[in-house]
């Protein structure tokens, strides 16, 4: 399979998802390549002490769908694996707010993938921006 079919066989439901979406669910989503976008509705239990989301909450949907988006331009038996990722907090989350992450490539080299991602409400208001480096790894 190449990296755009497990990525959009993640996004439908149709091979099992990674155990960390447990705690991050997502519905709807869809991935083109080198895009990934999903909706994501944070809960009660993402808040942190001040009574919003919790930022590793933006953090780890902003960080899948980057690597996500890089994903979609791998090749057979290859994946990706973040070496950086940069966050920038533009606005306070919400508990049950509807949100779109969506993570797009920017630049790919023979050896590391570049993505620029976005999390944004039904307003259109983005809440969230990042910035990611991936090494690309190829399998065997």
């Amino acid at each position: 399979m190449t990296g755009l079919n497990i990525v959009n066989s993640i996004i439908n439901d149709e091979t099992k998802k990674p155990p960390m979406i447990d705690f991050f669910p997502t519905h709807k989503g869809s991935a083109t390549p080198g895009e990934v976008s999903v909706n994501v509705t944070p809960t009660e239990n993402h808040l942190n002490t001040n009574g919003t989301v919790h930022g590793g909450y933006a953090a780890t949907m902003l960080d899948s769908v980057t690597a996500l988006a890089i994903q979609t331009l791998q090749g057979p038996n290859a994946t990706v694996g973040t070496v950086n990722l940069t966050l920038n907090y533009i606005r306070a989350i919400m508990p049950n707010t509807s949100l779109k992450a969506i993570g797009r490539v920017s630049a790919m080299t023979k050896t590391h993938g570049f993505a620029e991602g976005e999390l944004i409400d039904d307003e259109g208001e983005v809440l969230a921006t990042a910035s990611a480096c991936c090494v690309l790894i190829r399998g065997s």
